[in-house]
């Protein structure tokens, strides 16, 4: 039998400091937690230089715990 080659996978980590607030006060007070969720995939499509950029739950989660008025 031939042996399997196992692959490693590269997985990439970063740290980031990203300006929300620059962002989402832009919008009206009803828009801001959506604007901070488009500015997020934005930032991060542009430093990660990738077009597929998926937010995970608990982000998501985390950015809508204050309702969508108060974004963090």
């Amino acid at each position: 039998m031939a042996k399997k080659e196992e692959k490693s996978k590269v997985v990439l980590e970063r740290e980031y400091i990203i300006p929300l607030r620059k962002e989402f006060q832009k919008a009206p007070k009803y828009k801001r937690a959506k604007k901070t969720i488009k500015a997020l995939k934005e930032f991060l499509a542009k430093h990660m230089k990738s077009d597929n950029i998926k937010l995970g739950k608990y982000l998501n989660l985390k950015v809508w715990e204050h309702g969508i008025k108060n974004p963090p």
